[in-house]
């Protein structure tokens, strides 16, 4: 009878050892899994989340540099479209004050017209806010037949530079005793670029 007593106490004993091994094996995998959490998996997920913004972020770029490419290739297929009137706007406001294109221009008329200009003189010289160009102004006297002088100034205004005609004054010339003749004051101005302003 004895063995059977010592039987119901081992297994007492037995299961009250086991109790405490238990909590402190919990306990261990408890704080295990906070440390593991607080150094491994946080990292992870705060990386995920920056990452996340990230992405967004550079869609967001990518959708507006996309749209400027797109902007990009309008330009300059628009700039190849007008590429050959540039050339005429260079004609029409030059980069600089170019007196001697506009002497051509007036000799040109002369043998077009079968005019004779007596006088040609370039004055001021100023800059137009306004229009954000240089601007010269000149006086030219001109002589013919009434017909051609006409057709003269109608060509001083049909040219490709622009010339802005503020008065015209004829007069009569009744020394050559041709009814039709006359002389003709022309006071205007032309304009240039300027690439200092």
């Amino acid at each position: 009878m004895t063995n059977r007593s010592k039987i119901l106490i081992e297994p007492k004993d037995r299961y009250i050892k086991q109790d405490k091994p238990d909590y402190l094996y919990i306990s261990l995998t408890l704080i295990f899994l906070i440390i593991f959490i607080a150094f491994a998996i946080r990292p992870a997920l705060v990386t995920s989340v920056k990452l996340r913004k990230n992405i967004a972020t550079y869609n967001s770029i990518d959708e507006q540099l996309t749209a400027k490419i797109e902007t990009m290739r309008k330009i300059r297929k628009l700039y190849k479209d007008i590429y050959a009137d540039l050339i005429f706007i260079d004609k029409a406001i030059p980069d600089n004050r170019d007196e001697g294109t506009v002497l051509n221009y007036i000799n040109y008329l002369d043998k077009k017209n079968g005019t004779k200009t007596t006088v040609v003189s370039f004055s001021s010289i100023e800059y137009d806010e306004s229009l954000k160009l240089n601007v010269l102004t000149f006086n030219l006297r001109v002589s013919g037949k009434y017909e051609n002088v006409k057709s003269y100034i109608k060509d001083l205004n049909n040219t490709l530079r622009i010339f802005d005609i503020s008065s015209v004054n004829m007069v009569p010339n009744t020394k050559n005793g041709v009814p039709d003749y006359v002389s003709v004051s022309i006071q205007g101005r032309t304009f240039y670029k300027d690439n200092d302003k």
